[in-house]
Formats: structure tokens, sequence, C-alpha cells
């Protein structure tokens, strides 16, 4: 009997371990995946770029789609607070921010780091993420799944985005020092909780979508308010759309999308 339990045990252990191997080699071929997308278009800009004149620059910029700080301390974030994230996703951001300053030095090519906050307004956005999800949801009088609902976010409209990197690339195009390696939030400084988000864009479709509160998911951080004083700064720039304008922006477009389409 004693042999045959260490025998379960052991077969156990043995499923356990190599489970978690195989979990960690998901885990690290992603980030390989990741940091192979950004080694490349690194290795296309240092091939095309010349050191000289403004009109020579070849530039990469690198948004990172997602905050990599995890949970922040502060009500507004700044750019040099502590970055600890809880997803291997944000470490993988993390890790692309490395890799690019390091290139970049190596190879003397301008540039600076964008970090965009929950970005919306595009019929072409991934239909998983929250306001296309939400507003996919309420168009057809669905359910509004929110996971845990009380998280406060930062959400900027694209077009602001679009600016903003246009204000940056000129900026770098004229080599001033005071954006050259630096890191920028494209952020509006606002923040709303989820379930506000999922109120509002019931509000602006007309919508009898029922709003479901489900347990929060351990990956998404409880709160992120970007600091953009930086940016303004450095760019004069601010993002000028808020939210409820942009989603008004966001359902408009999609409207005229599907129009043209069909």
């Amino acid at each position: 009997m004693q042999w045959y339990m260490r025998t379960m045990l052991d077969s156990s252990a043995n499923l356990w371990f190599c489970r978690s191997v195989q979990v960690a080699c998901t885990v690290f071929q992603s980030l390989e995946d990741s940091l192979q997308s950004v080694l490349t278009a690194l290795h296309e800009s240092s091939r095309d770029y010349r050191p000289g004149p403004p009109e020579g620059l070849s530039l990469h910029g690198r948004p990172t789609l997602q905050i990599p700080y995890g949970e922040s301390k502060e009500n507004s974030v700044q750019e040099n607070h502590e970055k600890a994230p809880i997803s291997i996703y944000g470490a993988s951001k993390i890790a692309s921010e490395h890799l690019v300053s390091t290139y970049c030095r190596a190879f003397q090519i301008p540039y600076a780091i964008v970090r965009v906050s929950n970005v919306y307004g595009s019929h072409r956005d991934i239909p998983e993420r929250v306001i296309p999800k939400f507003v996919a949801a309420a168009r057809v009088g669905s359910r509004l799944s929110c996971y845990g609902g009380r998280q406060i976010l930062d959400f900027t409209y694209v077009g602001d985005i679009v600016a903003g990197l246009t204000c940056l690339i000129e900026t770098l195009l004229k080599e001033e020092e005071t954006v050259l390696g630096e890191d920028f939030h494209f952020v509006t400084g606002k923040g709303t909780a989820v379930i506000q988000l999922a109120s509002l864009i019931k509000q602006k479709l007309g919508s009898t979508s029922e709003i479901e509160i489900k347990e929060p998911q351990p990956f998404d951080v409880k709160r992120f308010v970007g600091d953009p004083s930086k940016t303004r700064e450095k760019l004069g720039f601010y993002p000028s759309t808020d939210l409820n304008h942009g989603l008004e922006a966001y359902i408009r477009e999609l409207r005229e999308h599907e129009s043209v389409q069909s």
C-alpha cells in the first residue's frame, strides 16, 4: 500500500511538473515572439537610417498599447512610476521598451517611447477589448458583462493618439534634445469606472441591455489614470476628446463603415 501511494504521489508530481514546464514554455515563446517583432522593426529602421540632417531620419515608434505599471500607487501615474506588471503581456512591453532604447542608442537612431492607455474609436479595433465589446453587445440588446466593474481606467480616443504621434514625430525630426530618448504618456488624466462606461454606452445607444457584474479577473489592474503633464510640457500636446464625445464619434464611425460595407 505504501509503495502504491508513493507511486501515485510521484506520478501526480511528475504530471504537475510537466504541466508547469508546458505553461512556462508557452509564456516564454509568447514573450520571444513579441520581442522578435520589435527587433525586426528596429532592424528595418536601422538599415535605412544614416546619421545626418533631419530629412534623412528613419523613425520607429513603439506604442505599448497597455500601460505596464501594474497596480499603481498614485492617483495620477507619471512616467517614472515604478513598473511592476501583473501580467506576462505587461512584462513583454517593458522588455520591448528596453530593447528599443538599447538598439536605438547602439545605432544612433532618434527615438522616444510612447505609452497609451485603453485606446478606442476605430472599427478596426479588436472585438474582445472592452469598448468594442460593450458597444457590440449594447447594439443588439445583449448583456454587458463587467468583470469587477469598479476598475478605474483612462480611456483615450484614437484620433488624439494620431495627433500626438504626429506631434512627436515632427519634434523628433528636429532632433530636439527635450524629447530624444524620453518616454511619454498619451493619456487624458481622467479615470472612468468600467461600470460607468457600460452605463454611458447604454445611454448613447438607447440600449436596454442588462449590466452583469462578475468576479474580477486576476490580471486586470484595479486602477490606472496616467499623468499627461510631461507630454503637455515637452510636446505641447494634450488629448482633447473626452469619453462622452469620443464614444459618440466611435458609434458614428461604426455606422458609417457598416453603411459603406452594405
